[in-house]
């Protein structure tokens, strides 16, 4: 997760770059055969950073769906130990 999002930061600041290496370089000096090896170029920098944003959010997903299971699973295992009276007394004081 944290190579991806080095890699997505990388990648996000190289973008611009490339912008501007197109603007100071073939479209000020008038020449278009450069500006679509540049504009591709760019583009795949763009569909990279939405790949390892991806990558980053699905490694951080699973993380937080493990620890959520577990946060969730310990008070319902407290709660199914605990003898039926005291279910049957916490609802009938809800009634109330």
């Amino acid at each position: 997760m944290f190579a991806a999002s080095l890699a997505g930061v990388g990648v996000s600041i190289a973008i611009p770059l490339v912008t501007r290496a197109i603007i100071d370089g073939p479209i000020t000096q008038h020449e278009l055969a450069p500006v679509l090896p540049l504009g591709l170029l760019a583009l795949a920098l763009g569909v990279l950073e939405a790949v390892l944003i991806f990558v980053r959010r699905w490694v951080q997903s699973n993380a937080v769906l493990g620890l959520e299971t577990e946060l969730r699973r310990d008070p319902y295992e407290r709660l199914q130990a605990l003898p039926m009276s005291f279910h049957n007394r916490a609802w009938v004081d809800s009634l109330a």
